[in-house]
């Protein structure tokens, strides 16, 4: 199996197949499936030497979980109007359907081992969402290696699953600078995100005795974790697919723009 673009193309219509409901669709946004972390999935497993189709089997379920992760954090307890009160529920409803198919296509395949590995990770990210949303981080060290969980518990059981531990840095940093840049564009956005807030917060300053802009806190973060994904990919010891060394090196650059704009 050679990763290519056409690989992912073909398995992201599989998952859609999956999660595709008429009535969902009209109600709710659909779901998005994230390339990069897909591509990420596939490049493991590539290495781990997996049967294509269980390496195909096992990016599937991951990204189902993801996506029905992904759903939920989109669900709101703020009071709403009927219509949206609706859509809130649709939006539960939709992310127990996407994840139940996580658990259909294991079960079905008899792979009881995978479910426990999976549903453990979800455990540990979800734990850690608490701890985001509640603020409860001591200093930056707790913050992002809650971040670092939420984003990479699944690859991380992966990675651990089939002994493919020479992934576990360039993986890690790689979901972690997404996940900034996501909070950053939101912010730039909406002038709100989770993790902005959470700088900003008078919990925050008391705590860390900081009183420096989110912003550039947030710089920062990008700025180490680009450090360290570069050289967790000089250190790799075993060869990046063409596919992934591309998305990694975009990923960089938008960290450098990023960042050049604050310094701006």
């Amino acid at each position: 199996m050679a990763i290519t673009q056409n690989l992912i193309d073909q398995i992201k219509e599989k998952i859609l197949q999956k999660i595709s409901h008429t009535y969902l669709f009209q109600h709710i946004q659909k779901p998005v499936i994230d390339d990069e972390r897909l591509l990420l999935i596939l490049s493991i497993l590539k290495e781990a030497k997996l049967s294509d189709k269980d390496i195909e089997k096992y990016t599937i379920t991951t990204m189902l979980i993801q996506i029905a992760l992904d759903t939920h954090e989109l669900i709101t307890n703020e009071s709403q109007s009927k219509d949206l009160e609706k859509n809130r529920q649709l939006t539960v409803l939709a992310g127990d359907f996407y994840s139940g198919h996580y658990f259909q296509l294991l079960a079905e395949a008899e792979d009881i081992d995978m479910i426990k590995i999976l549903a453990e990770a979800i455990k540990e990210i979800n734990e850690q969402k608490i701890v985001l949303y509640q603020k409860a981080a001591a200093n930056m060290e707790e913050l992002v290696k809650s971040i670092g969980i939420v984003e990479h518990a699944l690859v991380d059981k992966l990675i651990a699953a089939f002994q493919m531990e020479e992934w576990k840095n360039l993986s890690i940093f790689i979901l972690l600078i997404k996940r900034l840049l996501k909070e950053k564009n939101t912010y730039n956005e909406t002038g709100s995100s989770l993790v902005m807030d959470t700088f900003s917060s008078e919990k925050w300053k008391e705590k860390n005795k900081n009183e420096a802009p989110a912003e550039l806190i947030l710089g920062k973060c990008l700025e180490d974790a680009c450090g360290h994904l570069q050289k967790a990919m000089n250190s790799m010891p075993v060869c990046i697919n063409t596919l992934l060394l591309e998305k990694i090196q975009l990923l960089l650059n938008e960290c450098q723009q990023q960042m050049y704009v604050e310094e701006g």
